[in-house]
């Protein structure tokens, strides 16, 4: 993803983190390569009656 110290952002449109699973996906990549969240903006809006995710991450 990036080096250590770094960050990732990245925003995920809410309908298909839903379907796809980026939950498990997240909680994965937490727990074996050490990311942890700096913030996160959940449900907020995108583009006209679309919602997204948006998550900014640190890499251990």
């Amino acid at each position: 993803m990036t080096r250590p110290g770094g960050v990732v952002v990245l925003s995920i449109r809410e309908a298909y983190y839903d379907t796809a699973g980026f939950e498990p996906l997240l909680q994965a990549l937490w727990r074996e390569q050490g990311l942890s969240v700096l913030q996160t903006r959940m449900s907020a809006r995108y583009l006209q009656n679309a919602r997204a995710h948006y998550l900014a991450l640190h890499v251990a």
